[in-house]
């Protein structure tokens, strides 16, 4: 590629960047003006920031899943070099379409030199696999389907079929399709306690117990993993928390879980946001490739 051509990509890639910001924002101000923050207490606040930080930690997983994926595709980049250009690229997630996240990936890979047939590749690979991992995670959630599975029947099937999907990629594929798909996994489960950890503190007139965590947890991510594949909806905005309400009804009254929807959100979004902060301030110079 020319240095021209290089440099309209990598133009690109911040432009569609920057435009996620602003949709963030908008975001934000949306969900943060529809909730009542009267009875949020100081521990409360506390504990929103602090998994807001966890989450936006755990971003980091699907940033090294994609480095995974290239690796399979015999595209070798430094690891400080994906965690940075995903966490960039990530905030365009939320622009109307639900693509110019990829998109602006896939012009900052081009940008620095990396083959566009590896860069497709390993996005739709990431999209298949993450896709597979939210319907594993969703057995969690199986006991809203299938009345009467206990905790440990859930867990157990889970790990079952975790670790056979795994063996399974491993033989066919590789380490690194193997090792990618354990980090989406992760992904997935941390944003699930997440969520279940905000139900648990924003709930007033609701007892969760203890064998709701896993359902909960995978009814979750299955609403998440709709959200995401739902064309044209930015982040799964919308369709997620209508999905989630459908899932859990029953689990926690209305008043309780649409709080904690709104505030699942606003500890996303965040989480987003601290990634890409942190994502600016890996001097490009420093992750490997300029």
């Amino acid at each position: 590629m020319t240095p021209q051509s290089q440099r309209a990509l990598h133009w690109l890639g911040s432009g569609l960047a920057i435009s996620g910001v602003f949709f963030l924002a908008s975001r934000l101000h949306e969900y943060w003006a529809s909730l009542n923050f009267s009875s949020f207490t100081p521990s409360t606040w506390a504990s929103i920031a602090a998994l807001s930080i966890i989450y936006g930690g755990a971003n980091v997983l699907l940033a090294l899943a994609w480095r995974c994926l290239l690796q399979q595709f015999g595209v070798h980049v430094p690891a400080l070099w994906a965690i940075r250009t995903y966490g960039v690229s990530q905030l365009a997630k939320y622009l109307p379409g639900n693509i110019f996240h990829l998109a602006g990936r896939h012009a900052i890979g081009m940008s620095v030199g990396l083959p566009s047939g590896a860069l497709a590749k390993s996005i739709l690979w990431e999209l298949c696999l993450i896709i597979l991992a939210g319907a594993t995670c969703g057995i969690l959630g199986l006991s809203q389907i299938i009345p009467g599975l206990t905790q440990i029947e859930l867990l157990v099937l889970f790990l079952a079929t975790s670790i056979l999907e795994w063996t399974i990629l491993k033989k066919l594929f590789g380490n690194h399709c193997a090792t990618a798909f354990f980090q989406l996994l992760c992904f997935l489960a941390i944003s699930g306690l997440v969520f279940v950890a905000i139900s648990a503190k924003l709930s007033t007139t609701s007892e969760l117990g203890t064998y709701h965590i896993l359902t909960l947890c995978g009814a979750y991510i299955l609403a998440w993993l709709i959200g995401m594949i739902t064309p044209g909806a930015p982040a799964g905005v919308g369709v997620r928390e209508l999905v989630l309400l459908l899932l859990v009804k029953g689990m926690l009254t209305e008043p309780d879980l649409l709080v904690a929807v709104l505030t699942g959100r606003i500890v996303t979004v965040s989480g987003d946001f601290i990634y890409f902060l942190s994502s600016l301030t890996l001097n490009r110079s420093k992750t490997g490739i300029k």
